[in-house]
């Protein structure tokens, strides 16, 4: 059952076998928590069970409960009327019109009691003999009768005991009988005590133990019973102090008895002390051990908490240099001109640079996309399984593709390897295939007309802008009677030995390098040379060049 309940106001519960009020006293004020316990109190059934917090107790309510166990803060119902404080009209409400009984539906007055019950109240009260009921700590529960003349509160604070309420003359002889029928449970009867001042009254005092069968309820009955006065005074031939004599034997006796149970009390109480002494030993030997744990725990945390801090400082450093290592992938992909796609070893699309994404039409969403989504971009049928060829096999492959520009490349395939060697995936590389050359510029066709000019009759000469000869043939050494060490010398050098031919060679090959053809005949030593020059433009690498073409003819 769950409700809402006000422990300081609101009516307790009752018939209950456990109560556990943990860490709760501890926020009230002690007048709160004396009326809480008795709530509490009330509520138990007998000898049930109060669980309270590790840093709680009855307190000043010790007379309520009894301590079971101190570790753990388990107390019993002590089988006393308490006379529990509740505020009932502070939970109540007022009841409705509706509510309140009509005038003919109200209570009527309980019957008087009868006759027979009254009769036997007043046999009670003028023949039974006045008494007080004890319970197992010797506290007063009930006053039968009057008993004014036996008890005398001492001075201090106030208490129900029944040991500080005896008259001290009657205080011995009532502690003996008490330990007794604590001891064997029998019932003592002590007496006469003589009464202070005078001694003519004595009182005898009937211990008699009680025991409540249904609920358990165990208690003491100590009655005052009037007892005979004492015996007259001895004759004259007795001496006098034997009566005294008497008395202070049967003082001593019971003093010896009383010494005797305290003793026992004593040695009990000491056994008592000693237990707990070996268990407080016992407990503070399991804090030292405790202690000594949470000493190598806090050691062992220090240890891990260095470590984790090394750790957390090598991951920092690590991912410092994993953030420098992606941004220089990053930027090298962002730059380089070569088209670079990387794949994963199930075949889909891990990184990609930007000439790449450029000829691939690849975006950012395309990561993780298997390799054959490249296919809608190359003519390559058999582009996956070329690529998983490679990664299974560990060999570079290569073929020609063309791409959607129309261009071809070759597409190269890498294994991808780990520092370690592994095989993580594979590289693509695509490499613009160059163009097809002309059969005019294959090198075996430039030799074979060499060879074709070099067997021609007439001279041939190749010159550059400064007149430096780059190549003659074998009818120019044959000729003018030079050899192969004119092959970069100023063509002035070649034809100086020519009297009379010099300004008229000179002025034809000055007409030709400024881009006029010339073909005319120029007299050498009685010799007619047809003379001819074109001019070669500049093409490629190649500067431009001067041809010239010299036959040799009879002069006129």
């Amino acid at each position: 059952m769950f409700a809402r309940h006000n422990l300081g106001k609101d009516p307790p519960f009752s018939r209950l076998d456990l109560v556990t009020c943990r860490n709760v006293l501890i926020y009230m004020q002690p007048a709160l928590q004396k009326r809480v316990l008795r709530s509490l109190h009330y509520a138990l059934n007998p000898n049930g069970y109060l669980l309270l917090g590790a840093s709680e107790s009855v307190g000043d309510s010790s007379e309520l409960f009894s301590l079971v166990d101190r570790k753990l803060k388990l107390y019993v119902k002590k089988n006393t009327a308490s006379a529990a404080v509740f505020d009932f009209a502070a939970g109540a409400r007022p009841p409705s019109a509706a509510q309140l009984p009509s005038s003919g539906e109200r209570r009527r007055p309980r019957p008087p009691l009868s006759l027979e019950a009254i009769a036997d109240r007043k046999v009670l009260d003028q023949f039974s003999p006045p008494g007080v009921l004890l319970d197992v700590h010797l506290d007063v529960q009930q006053f039968r009768g009057q008993t004014s003349r036996f008890l005398s509160p001492a001075p201090g604070d106030a208490s129900l005991n029944i040991l500080k309420l005896i008259r001290p003359e009657l205080m011995l002889e009532l502690r003996t009988a008490l330990a007794a029928v604590a001891a064997d449970g029998a019932p003592r009867t002590v007496g006469p005590v003589p009464l202070r001042p005078d001694g003519t009254a004595a009182i005898a005092l009937e211990v008699v133990p009680i025991h409540d069968g249904i609920d358990g309820r165990r208690g003491t009955l100590v009655l005052f019973r009037d007892a005979p006065p004492p015996p007259p005074p001895a004759p004259a031939g007795v001496a006098p102090e034997l009566s005294r004599i008497e008395a202070l034997e049967r003082d001593l006796r019971i003093t010896r008895e009383y010494l005797e149970t305290s003793v026992l009390e004593l040695q009990t109480s000491n056994e008592e002390l000693q237990s707990s002494n070996e268990e407080l030993q016992s407990a503070n030997e399991e804090l030292q051990s405790t202690n000594e744990e949470l000493e190598t725990s806090k050691e062992e945390l220090q240890s891990t908490n260095e470590e984790l801090s090394t750790v957390n400082d090598e991951l920092q450093r690590r991912l410092a240099q994993l953030g420098e290592s992606n941004d220089d992938l990053l930027n090298v992909f962002a730059t380089m001109s070569a088209a670079v796609v990387f794949v994963g070893t199930d075949l889909r699309i891990r990184r990609f640079s930007s000439a790449a994404a450029r000829l691939l039409n690849l975006v950012a969403d395309d990561l993780g996309r298997p390799v054959a989504y490249l296919s809608s971009a190359l003519d390559a049928p058999q582009l996956e399984t070329a690529v998983a060829e490679t990664i299974t096999r560990a060999h570079e492959r290569a073929q020609r593709v063309r791409c959607s520009d129309g261009q071809g490349y070759t597409l190269r395939a890498f294994p991808y390897r780990t520092a370690e060697g592994d095989i993580r995936g594979a590289v693509l590389e695509f490499v613009k295939a160059p163009p097809g050359r002309k059969f005019s510029e294959l090198p075996e066709v430039h030799e074979f007309g060499g060879k074709v000019l070099s067997s021609l009759p007439d001279a041939l000469i190749l010159v550059d802008d400064q007149l430096r000869v780059v190549w003659v043939n074998r009818a120019f050494f044959e000729t003018f009677m030079v050899g192969a060490e004119i092959i970069g010398h100023s063509l002035e050098d070649v034809v100086a030995g020519a009297p009379g031919t010099h300004a008229a060679l000179w002025t034809a090959l000055e007409r030709t390098l400024g881009g006029t053809p010339s073909a005319e005949e120029i007299p050498i030593e009685g010799t007619a040379l047809a003379f001819s020059a074109r001019r070669l433009p500049a093409e490629g690498d190649r500067p431009a060049m001067t041809l010239f073409i010299i036959r040799g003819q009879a002069a006129a």
